[in-house]
This record gives structure tokens, sequence and C-alpha cells, in this order.
């Protein structure tokens, strides 16, 4: 064949409890005029098993299906959301990029590239306040960091492909939290005051407020899904007026299925949802959408929509986050389901933020996160 297509799942796949390296290894004893990988930000770890079988275990191991291609061209809208995540790329295809500026010489390690341009903080055990490991908050030496990838980048922005816009909003609305709280136990709720009173000190950075947000995993669980339940009727309304105004097809994110599937049914739409939604009902949940003249509105979970999904931009330019992803890559990842190539109109996306709630915080700080990558890409 004069073109081979696979996914990465392909290359890595097992077979009960041990991976089966055998198609791994008919790819690689061949040798590629050029490999195309979609999608490169799925190589962001360096332990995971997709990533050591194209770039292989350590940068100086020469095991990766990479090594076995003249050229490599990893694609990706949303390269890294912290600058430790894009060093497997980089140093196994552009190792010059990590070369150390000091009399040591040589290539820098993964944990040196990390602190070149990472910002750290302890990770605590909020009970008893003993360090049990680092966590990334934050991006540093920017400049050098944009002057060490220019050489390798080749970025195409979508006003290079057309020349549609994009608005980017938040819409806050207001709702009482402390009638959703009445139902957390009392442990967790005094493990939800302390993390407000937090969120609330103007003095603490943000990234340190996300920090603290992740680390509460029980409260913010089960707080995440009381958010997204206490706005939807102000979602509701909202989709309303957009109706009103003659927007005919809407598209509407979220974290959570619940919430998710209770908007579907206000307005008796299609929805689209992770594991166990089959492929077939997923094409038919985005046909219903497409070629219904009566089907206004699709929802969808970020991380079952937000890839794979192609063609919405050919009949919608509107849509709305009722939740967005703590991760930056995830909401741009799902807003592109309508501002890429194929829209004729100017595309709008609105968040919608229930006010003081960690909502507003999250906002600020998946803000600062798509400055820190611009900054470092442009």
């Amino acid at each position: 064949a004069d073109f081979v297509i696979c996914s990465y799942e392909y290359v890595t796949s097992t077979e009960g409890k041990s991976r089966n390296p055998a198609r791994w290894k008919e790819l690689r004893r061949h040798k590629w005029a050029s490999m195309a990988w979609d999608e490169a930000h799925a190589l962001m770890y360096s332990e995971a098993a997709r990533t050591r079988a194209l770039l292989g275990a350590t940068p100086e191991s020469k095991s990766g299906l990479c090594f076995a291609a003249e050229r490599v061209w990893p694609l990706t809208g949303t390269p890294f959301t912290f600058p430790h995540q894009i060093f497997p790329i980089v140093s196994r295809l552009f190792p010059r990029a990590t070369l150390r500026q000091d009399r040591q010489g040589g290539y820098m390690t993964e944990r040196e590239w990390g602190n070149r341009f990472c910002a750290w903080a302890p990770v605590e055990d909020p009970r008893t306040g003993r360090s049990f490991g680092e966590k990334v908050v934050g991006a540093r030496n920017v400049p050098e960091l944009r002057r060490r990838l220019a050489p390798y980048l080749s970025k195409v922005k979508l006003t290079d492909i057309h020349d549609r816009g994009e608005i980017i909003d938040t819409i806050t609305v207001r709702g009482d939290l402390r009638k959703l709280l009445t139902g957390l136990e009392p442990e967790v709720l005094a493990q939800y005051e302390a993390l407000s009173r937090v969120l609330d000190d103007e003095e603490i950075p943000d990234e340190e407020k996300l920090s603290a947000l992740e680390e509460n995993g029980l409260v913010m669980a089960q707080l995440r899904h009381h958010i997204a339940v206490a706005k939807i009727q102000a979602t509701t309304d909202i989709l309303a007026l957009e109706r009103a105004k003659g927007v005919d097809k809407i598209l509407v994110f979220g974290w959570h299925k619940a919430p998710l599937k209770a908007l579907a049914d206000k307005h008796k739409a299609p929805l689209i949802y992770g594991s166990p939604m089959t492929r077939k009902a997923k094409r038919e949940a985005v046909g219903r959408f497409l070629h219904d003249p009566d089907c206004h509105f699709l929802f969808g979970q970020i991380g079952a929509i937000g890839t794979g999904t192609d063609g919405l931009q050919d009949v919608c330019s509107r849509s709305f986050f009722h939740e967005a992803s703590w991760t930056y890559r995830d909401n741009k990842q799902a807003r592109h389901r309508t501002f890429r190539k194929g829209q004729r109109h100017d595309v709008r996306t609105s968040f919608i933020v229930l006010k003081g709630s960690v909502d507003e915080h999250v906002a600020r700080v998946l803000a600062r996160n798509a400055e820190t990558v611009a900054r470092a890409l442009d």
C-alpha cells in the first residue's frame, strides 16, 4: 500500500493483561517515508503505552516508531496545557530544542525541562498538612520556551483557513448554592466551607486555588454536580432566548451526564455521552442534529463529543458550555466542533457560570492557561 492509516489503539492493542507487540513490530520493521500523527497531544505522558510505542521509553532508546520514518509530523490543535507535557515529542523529534545552555552541555532531562519552564507546588494532605509530591501550577521562562520551539513549529491559525471570527464570552447566572449543600455529609460540608475561604482569599494566586480544588476531590465531585444541577433552569432560559432570536441550531457541552440528560429531555434533543454509547448511536445523534429541521439542539459530554465529531460546523455556529472541563485543551477541542474549516458564519461560544461558585475561579485559571500556550507558540 502507498498509505497506511491506523489508530494509536491499534499500535498499542492488548490481549488479556499483557501488551501485544505484534502490530508494533510489523510497523517498526518498515522504513517509512513519513508519518503524520493526528491529535499528537495524546503523547504527552512519558509512561503511557502509546507514547512509549511511538517515541520510545527514553530519548536515548531510539526504539519508538518515530525512528522508522524519515520525516514525522505531529499534528495538534492543543499542544499542551503546561510546558512539561511537550517534552516527550520535543526530546525525540527535535532534541536540539532541549540543549542545555551551560558548561555541562548535552540535553536536558525531562525533570530539567520541567523545572526550567514550569512552576511547581507541593501537594499536601489537607488533613495532616504533610507533603507527598509536587504538581505543576503554572509556566515560567515562556520567552525562552518560544525561542526554543520556534524552529520546529509550523502554526496554521483557523483564520488562515477561513475568514470567520470567533467570539468567546461568559454568561454569569445566579443561584443559591446553600440549598444545594443541605444534602452534603457534615465532613464534606466542613471541607467545602474551608475550601470556600481559600477561594475567596484575593491574596492566593488562581493556580493555587485550582490546586486546592483538585486536591479536594470528594468535595468537588459532589459540588460540581450540584452546580450543574443549579444551572439547569438558567441554561434552559438562555437557550429559549437564543431560539427566540432566530438561532436554528445550538450545541451545548457539559461534564456530567445527568444534568445534560435533563436538559436534553427538556428539549427533546439528542445527547452524546461516553460509554456505553455505541458509535452507531453517536452517528445517529449527530445525523439527527444535522438533517432534522425540527431538531434544534445537540447536547454532549465534552469527553465524548470533543474529538472525532465532524460536520457540526455545516449547520451550527452557536454553542454553550453548561459546564466546562478544568483542562483548557478539552474545552478548546469542544469549541472547535463549530469553529473549523467549512464554517460559513462567525462563531460564538458562551460559558455559563454560576456567580459566587468555583465556576468563576476555574474560568480565570483556564483563561491564564490559554494565554500561556499562546505566548509560547505565537
